[in-house]
């Protein structure tokens, strides 16, 4: 079965402007493609034991997620292993979230969940700022 224009023209909401819409995608789409018990369309439903990582960015939930900007969003979410958080552990007892967490981890915990719409959030609000910008492309427009 071949997808009609309107599965091919639909975007998730954005999460910027439209925060609640986009709250009520991801839930529609962990309970429909996640914590489903009913059968749904072959290879639609997501592993519950792959990484989350991979299911992020194959799912096109998350608009501009890809293989090396989930990471970004994982670290401002708290969700990410660094080194720093390894040497912050021996000091607070504090160790984070792997990025190695699969699919069940993250998406049956509301709290991770949370932070990773959280962290979403934050990463698209830097994305769309001036002052990313004028970093990138500020030293360039001086004439």
């Amino acid at each position: 079965m071949e997808p009609s224009k309107c599965d091919l023209l639909y975007s998730p909401p954005d999460i910027i402007k439209d925060f609640d819409g986009f709250i009520s995608h991801i839930c529609e789409w962990v309970g429909s493609r996640i914590l489903c018990n009913e059968p749904v369309p072959a290879g639609t439903k997501i592993p519950l034991y792959g990484l989350a990582t991979t299911a992020i960015t194959q799912s096109g939930v998350f608009p501009g997620i890809g293989r090396y900007t989930v990471e970004e969003v994982f670290v401002r979410a708290g969700l990410y292993f660094l080194f720093f958080s390894f040497v912050l552990a021996l000091i607070s007892n504090h160790i984070g979230i792997s990025v190695y967490i699969t699919t069940k981890e993250l998406f049956f915990s509301p709290s991770r969940l949370a932070r990773l719409i959280e962290g979403y959030w934050q990463w698209c609000h830097e994305s769309r700022s001036v002052e990313l910008w004028w970093v990138i492309y500020g030293r360039h427009l001086v004439g």
